[in-house]
């Protein structure tokens, strides 16, 4: 198997899905992930998800076209958009009939066979891997989202920023790896050294000292002011810890909205006081929360007297619904 054909075909094919369907612009602007969902159902495919014994996900070549994926318990909402972007990939690059399970959906896993051992991975398979890689996460998508979390070349060598990388492209830590090594973006040696760290282990950085989660599956996402307007696909009981400056010695504090019970508040703290002699500095304010629905969020910093005027806005639009279940949720929310 010729691996650098294979990977410019899907890599063409999965550019031309991103012009066709409009993607651009979302893409420079490195504030939210790929929606595949919206993508197959834009293309006029049916889909649909239903628990299935030992499959990830199929594709229908004929008589008519359709993707059918796992909804079990097992997988999270990375890795049903990973599953349904490869079976995007075979729809693209016109394969037939596919039936995939964790040998052939598997974001570490078959990039890494396909690169060592081609021989080991059907052309068709390899090529839908790279194509579902690749429309998730264009380079572009990582350069304009790693230029909003101030991450420069250094950064991305830090486990904890490829985690948090991975959290707003909406794909595993592992697939965000390879993603970054794909797109040259990190060297082989830097690659074999993130992909020896798990979420586990990273997101334990994430938290401060007596923070619990509690699953050991949740994740744990840091937000700051350059996140003002991003859009995340989480799962319940992950976590939103928003860092925000707050000018107190102005007499503004950040306004938290009670939007219970979409929204569970679970802290509420300030660091980085002004230095002596330092006056109008401001404060850190960490927010902390998570929830089980979709939840737009806006918070305001303004002063509790007089007109109320604001200096400050941030706004974030989380879905913590988690995994994908019978008919996808856009199309449900379009009927």
């Amino acid at each position: 198997m010729n691996i650098r054909g294979a990977r410019l075909k899907a890599t063409a094919a999965a550019s031309d899905l991103h012009r066709k369907l409009n993607l651009r612009s979302e893409i420079r602007e490195g504030l939210r992930p790929i929606d595949v969902y919206k993508a197959i159902i834009d293309l006029d495919v049916p889909l649909l998800f239903r628990p299935l014994e030992g499959v990830l996900g199929v594709y229908l070549s004929s008589p008519e076209k359709g993707i059918l994926i796992s909804s079990s318990d097992a997988l999270n909402p990375a890795r049903q958009r990973y599953t349904a972007a490869h079976e995007l990939g075979h729809l693209c690059m016109g394969h037939g009939n596919s039936v995939d399970d964790a040998q052939n959906i598997d974001d570490q896993e078959s990039l890494q066979r396909a690169e060592t051992a081609p021989t080991d991975v059907p052309i068709f398979e390899a090529e839908a891997e790279m194509f579902a890689s690749e429309f998730l996460m264009p380079k572009a998508l990582i350069l304009s989202t790693c230029k909003k979390m101030g991450l420069n070349k250094a950064g991305i060598m830090n486990p904890k920023n490829v985690y948090q990388l991975a959290l707003r492209l909406g794909t595993s830590y592992q697939a965000t790896c390879y993603a970054l090594r794909s797109n040259e973006l990190v060297s082989f040696q830097a690659l074999n050294r993130l992909t020896q760290f798990t979420p586990k282990q990273i997101k334990q950085e994430c938290i401060d000292e007596g923070t619990s989660i509690e699953h050991p599956h949740s994740d744990v996402i840091l937000l700051d002011k350059t996140d003002h307007g991003r859009q995340l696909l989480l799962k319940p009981g992950d976590q939103v810890i928003m860092s925000l400056p707050e000018h107190t010695s102005g007499g503004f504090q950040w306004t938290v909205p009670d939007i219970s019970p979409l929204v569970h508040w679970l802290d509420d703290k300030r660091s980085g006081a002004s230095p002596e002699g330092v006056f109008g500095s401001p404060v850190l304010r960490h927010l902390t929360f998570t929830g089980e629905s979709k939840v737009d969020l806006l918070l305001t910093e303004c002063r509790s007297w007089g007109n109320r005027e604001y200096i400050n806005q941030f706004a974030i639009n989380v879905d913590f619904r988690g995994r994908e279940e019978g008919l996808p949720r856009v199309a449900r929310e379009a009927l």
